[in-house]
């Protein structure tokens, strides 16, 4: 196809269909049938940005919200590529969920990859980036007992009948609260959707209405009884 311009957007034209020896030179087709003398070519036209990069974060504390966090990353922008009309809306990209149960003041740096809309890639061969979460004014405590549980999701009809204690639980607070924290100020929240009569196993989240900025660290597990 003879182009005699920039493309500027993805074109597309009709091209000729000519015939070449093996030096790349053309020969005479006039003795061939050809079913189609002509081609569309579609020409795909990219273009590049610069924009900011986000961190995410599932399990929040109570009473927290994305901007409570202070983190840093090790590439605050990057270069991506893509189609015109997703780049044109692209001002952030955002990396994979952070767990915040993964976080404490022992373990608070991440490699995570980018979430990128299709057809976008980033130019700057960029594989992982590392979150560093600010956790200095946070310390972490065990607490031996947790006996108090909520539910959600019960299906009308059952009721509990009996939780178990969670035991050795890690939590994380601010410096100031950390030491004033107690059994009775958390409880566990387990969802029981789609759970039948029986005893089951089940995650729980460790919350507190009377601190904020409080998580768990690490996983823990609970057995109720529905009848």
């Amino acid at each position: 196809a003879e182009v005699e311009k920039t493309l500027g957007e993805s074109s597309t034209f009709e091209a000729k269909v000519k015939f070449l020896d093996n030096g790349g030179k053309e020969i005479d087709a006039s003795a061939l049938t050809v079913s189609d003398t002509t081609v569309k070519v579609t020409v795909p036209i990219s273009k590049k940005a610069t924009v900011k990069v986000n961190a995410s974060f599932i399990n929040l504390p109570s009473g927290y919200k994305q901007s409570n966090i202070k983190y840093s990353i090790d590439h605050k922008e990057v270069t991506v590529i893509g189609p015109e009309d997703v780049i044109d809306n692209l001002k952030s990209i955002t990396l994979s969920d952070i767990d915040f149960s993964s976080i404490s003041p022992d373990s608070n740096k991440f490699d995570v990859s980018a979430v990128l809309p299709d057809g976008v890639r980033i130019l700057d061969n960029i594989e992982y980036f590392t979150v560093t979460v600010d956790v200095s004014n946070y310390r972490m405590k065990t607490i031996k007992t947790i006996t108090g549980v909520k539910t959600t999701g019960l299906a009308s009809g059952l009721t509990v009948k009996k939780t178990s204690s969670i035991l050795n639980v890690k939590i994380c607070a601010p410096s100031d609260v950390i030491n004033r924290i107690q059994s009775k100020d958390l409880y566990a929240v387990i969802d029981l959707s789609g759970k039948s009569a029986g005893e089951h196993t089940v995650s729980a989240t460790i919350r507190s209405d009377e601190f904020s900025g409080v998580w768990q660290v690490g996983k823990y597990d609970t057995t109720v009884t529905i009848y």
